[in-house]
């Protein structure tokens, strides 16, 4: 039989691979964040090793969601705080579209 677009037979044919990548590399989670500062520089490494693998971990929303999850205590803490702030500046109107900030809760101090 011959295969209709090539006009190859069929038997001739060597069978598609099933080969699947996969979607992210498995890694552990990172120790939660306790607010720490001498465990800072450790723990922001692994966030960043763990983001860097993860393709569902695409956006900024999302990044800062799992920066949070990895937070516990007065780190915790200051997460809530700066997600209530960046709700509260969100859903101000802004002529430019970039995000808002009150220099205090900037995301770019990870």
């Amino acid at each position: 039989m011959k295969h209709p677009s090539s006009g190859i037979s069929s038997s001739k044919i060597p069978p598609f691979l099933n080969v699947q990548q996969p979607s992210s590399m498995k890694i552990a989670e990172p120790d939660k964040f306790s607010g720490d500062m001498s465990d800072y520089r450790r723990w922001k490494f692994e966030i960043q090793n763990v983001i860097a693998v993860r393709t569902n971990i695409d956006t900024d929303d999302r990044k800062i969601r799992y920066f949070g999850s990895r937070m516990e205590g007065a780190g915790l803490q200051w997460y809530e705080m700066y997600s209530r702030k960046r709700v509260q500046l969100l859903a101000e109107p802004n002529p430019d579209g970039m995000e808002q900030t009150d220099g205090r809760m900037n995301i770019r101090t990870f």
